[in-house]
């Protein structure tokens, strides 16, 4: 049973140590506020997954509401493109600014006011009536986006159960799908009232959005803003502050008579501070300190981290300033961080040009029924994605838990998987049936989603954790440039070049190559520096190195 420690807080009532020099310490289950804390936490993970379904909702509404606006509104196959990009031309915009407008602001007021924003751009464009309206609205409708997108794989990766960590990627991931598809299958269903009932549809994303913003707000700080409990701001009940979501945390420190303050090895693992006695530790193993001090030793103990490129001030523990610019190269040198983005901009690429194009070119180069498309396509693009990050994940998630050789061997099924796409897409390029395209994009959407969610933590985990929001906030301006922009403009532009829409599908699927080459390059760096130290990571120019922890 919970007991009761010098403050009033419950805590732990049986411990079992294993060890004499450095023990691990057992902590049993069961106790109502650590219930609670996990229950939050899921249901602001919900949140994030629904709201990343209707942020990328548009994005699927344009790819069938295309040949509702050509014709109209005197769009050309280029201009359908730029106004497709400009939605991404706006987030790689505002993405520079994020990193530093997330550490001095908070973190949930900032997202919530540009879902706000968001839903106002959307409504710009249901009443949009000129061309110059229409771009405007879309570049609005991203940069608004940016702050959310940048910092939902950033709250996964701090927050979600190290066990499950590709499995939350998975889902994160796999509701960009499901909303590119939601808003395809429900635009597609405003036909059956006219061409202008797209209107109604971009109307439909801006209620909810308003919606899911209002029950992100609701959200308790603590469980969104990564340095709400370390910035002091928020003060919280000891017995109420969440534990750290790592199964096995090394915990520094040097405990004595009096109230000590520790560093933790780990930015992200310690998320806020927390009383390590008071709180109910669930599953977790805790490491005692060297000089072999007692558990009650540890009621007077708190853990305090900085997630977002703050380090706390230790006197033990010598502290790292780093520029803007330093810090930004010491993200682009890195190898497997750039194979990395270049497999997720490829990926993206080709998810971009199926969803964006795939449509008009059935339709122009198969006499088949619209409603035939509609429906196989919607049918295809939303099992294969889904199917694919669920399987995926899966694989990768059993490989880390009980393989030796963990991360070459992920390493090396994520390479099979992209051969597997240069194969299928060959296909379709030597036989362009109706039946073949469609069963080959099935199998690349499958593969492509099996790949992405281990491939973005790669992207992520590569970097050390203060560095962690400016590396998402690259890999998101280079994906969005060369995927979500580069897949939405280049087939358009060679279909007008060449007068004839079959040209787009070599302008898509020629990517999967480059998809292939860069995660062979991911594998050699793995397999060359597969022998060298984790703890030499941090090295005296803060460069990561190229050994890495499995994903």
């Amino acid at each position: 049973m919970a007991e009761n420690n010098q403050n009033g807080n419950p805590t732990m009532g049986r411990f079992h140590s294993i060890d004499n020099q450095n023990a691990i310490v057992e902590v049993p289950v069961a106790h109502p506020e650590a219930t609670e804390w996990i229950r939050m936490r899921r249901c602001v993970f919900i949140v994030f997954a629904f709201l990343q379904v209707f942020v990328n909702y548009d994005v699927g509404a344009m790819a069938i509401m295309i040949n509702w606006l050509q014709k109209p509104y005197d769009f050309s196959n280029t201009d359908l493109g730029i106004l497709s990009s400009l939605t991404y031309a706006g987030l790689i915009a505002v993405s520079p600014f994020v990193g530093s407008i997330f550490t001095y602001y908070n973190v949930q007021r900032v997202i919530g006011i540009g879902l706000v924003l968001n839903a106002g751009s959307l409504i710009i464009f249901v009443f949009a009536y000129h061309k110059w309206v229409f771009f405007i609205s879309r570049f609005l409708v991203g940069s608004t986006q940016a702050f959310f997108i940048i910092y939902a794989p950033v709250w996964v990766g701090c927050f979600a159960p190290e066990t499950s960590q590709n499995m939350w990627m998975a889902v994160l991931q796999g509701s960009i799908v499901a909303g590119v598809m939601v808003g395809y299958s429900c635009t597609a269903l405003c036909h059956v009232i006219g061409e202008e009932a797209w209107r109604y549809s971009f109307a439909f994303q801006a209620l909810v959005i308003l919606v899911l913003c209002y029950a992100f707000m609701m959200a308790p700080v603590e469980f969104v803003d990564l340095k709400a409990k370390s910035s002091g701001t928020t003060e919280q009940p000891q017995s109420a502050r969440p534990h750290s979501k790592s199964a096995n945390i090394p915990v520094m420190h040097q405990l004595s008579t009096e109230n000590t303050m520790p560093r933790a090895v780990s930015l992200c693992s310690h998320v806020s501070s927390f009383n390590m006695a008071s709180f109910p530790m669930i599953g977790m193993k805790l490491r005692r300190s060297k000089n072999g001090s007692n558990l009650s030793d540890m009621n007077s103990v708190t853990s305090k981290a900085r997630c977002i490129s703050e380090f706390e001030e230790a006197p033990d523990i010598p502290q790292v300033k780093e520029s803007l610019i330093r810090s930004f190269f010491a993200i682009i040198t890195n190898p497997i961080f750039l194979f990395a983005t270049l497999a997720v901009s490829v990926l993206y690429y080709i998810l971009t040009a199926i969803h964006y194009w795939m449509t008009k070119v059935l339709l122009s180069m198969f006499d088949a029924p619209e409603h035939v498309v509609y429906i196989g396509f919607t049918i295809v693009s939303t099992t294969a994605p889904v199917f694919g990050v669920i399987f995926g994940s899966f694989v990768i998630d059993k490989i880390n838990c009980k393989c030796k050789h963990k991360v070459l061997i992920s390493d090396t099924i994520l390479f099979i998987w992209a051969v597997i796409c240069v194969a299928l897409g060959g296909f379709i390029l030597i036989w362009p049936l109706f039946y073949n395209i469609i069963i080959c994009v099935w199998f690349i959407l499958f593969f492509g989603g099996c790949i992405l969610p281990p491939l973005t933590l790669v992207s992520i985990k590569m970097i050390r954790e203060p560095l962690r929001p400016l590396a998402s906030s690259i890999n998101m301006c280079l994906y969005h440039i060369f995927g979500y922009i580069g897949g939405a403009t280049i087939p358009g532009i060679i279909m007008d070049l060449t007068g004839s829409d079959s040209a787009a599908l070599p302008a898509t699927f020629f990517a999967t190559a480059i998809g292939a080459f860069s995660l062979f390059g991911i594998l050699l760096c793995d397999y060359f520096g597969k022998h060298k130290q984790l703890d030499s990571q941090l090295s005296d120019n803060c460069i990561p190195d190229l050994q890495r922890p499995a994903v």
